[in-house]
């Protein structure tokens, strides 16, 4: 049996303003009590937002590596897989969106073919052949979800899903080593913790992840900078740089901009008169 409980304070790491986001939208995420059990799940998401008349608001993300099944009340249900830039929704009146994501290598049979073929894409879930998921995902979706719906729509999941093989939990394990360790900003840094020679490392993120390594570590090391940007009262620029493997302050503004939207001192200064630290 599959239980969920829900997370008292919702992780944010991947939401780009999330000061901001709090002002527009309710983010709740349920997660499994046993995650051993579920070793190819991370959580259920839900976002729900009631604006006023004339208010729009538009969330961006930085998604983490994998690949999410989503339920939205506007887009109907998807399989969404990896991808390699920003995702920007736009609010306005009521809605929710409701998601299951799945760890780095988690899409299991849902997604048998190589994982890049998904990229930047999605694909609708009654294309997947799981019909009874699609029909959990709508009913989910509907009105604000429970754990008990939450519980059920993971449960057909895991049907679905079968066994996860032992490569895919170490390729899952890897993204999260990256994830969880900030000096780890060189593909040779991967290599050497995982004992994967280079060119089948890239080749099982390719097949099983959907993203590069290197664009993998990219995007872990960018939600450090997020996260340092908007607890410093006073960052240094040039020691953040550093962290994404950039050599001067320059390259890593104009790369900041692109992924962002705007420079890192307007990213912090925003997320200061939102509400951040200082």
């Amino acid at each position: 049996m599959i239980t969920l409980i829900e997370r008292q304070t919702p992780l944010t790491g991947g939401v780009v303003a999330p000061v901001d986001m709090a002002r527009h939208l309710t983010l709740r995420q349920f997660v499994p009590r046993d995650p051993e059990r579920l070793p190819w799940f991370r959580h259920v998401w839900c976002v729900e937002w009631d604006l006023p008349e004339g208010v729009r608001h538009r969330q961006r993300t930085l998604p983490y590596p994998g690949f999410n099944l989503v339920a939205d009340q506007a887009r109907g249900t998807a399989l969404f897989g990896s991808m390699r830039a920003p995702f920007d929704y736009p609010l306005m009146g009521q809605g929710r969106v409701v998601g299951l994501r799945l760890r780095p290598a988690g899409q299991g049979a849902l997604w048998p073919a190589e994982a890049v073929a998904l990229t930047d894409q999605a694909r609708a879930v009654a294309q997947l052949g799981v019909p009874e998921l699609a029909e959990a995902l709508t009913d989910l979706v509907m009105t604000s979800p429970t754990t008990g719906g939450a519980e059920q729509a993971v449960g057909l999941l895991a049907h679905a899903v079968g066994e996860m093989p032992t490569q895919l939990r170490r390729l899952s394990d890897l993204v999260d080593y990256v994830q969880d360790n900030p000096d780890v900003f060189r593909v040779a840094d991967l290599v050497a913790q995982s004992g994967i020679g280079l060119r089948s490392l890239q080749d099982q993120f390719r097949r099983f992840v959907g993203l590069s390594p290197k664009t993998v570590i990219n995007r872990a090391r960018l939600h450090d900078v997020l996260a340092a940007l908007r607890d410093s009262s006073r960052p240094d620029f040039a020691d953040l740089a550093l962290r994404l493997g950039y050599y001067d302050q320059a390259h890593f503004i104009a790369s900041f901009r692109k992924q962002i939207g705007m420079t890192p001192l307007a990213y912090w200064r925003g997320e200061q008169d939102e509400g951040g630290a200082g």
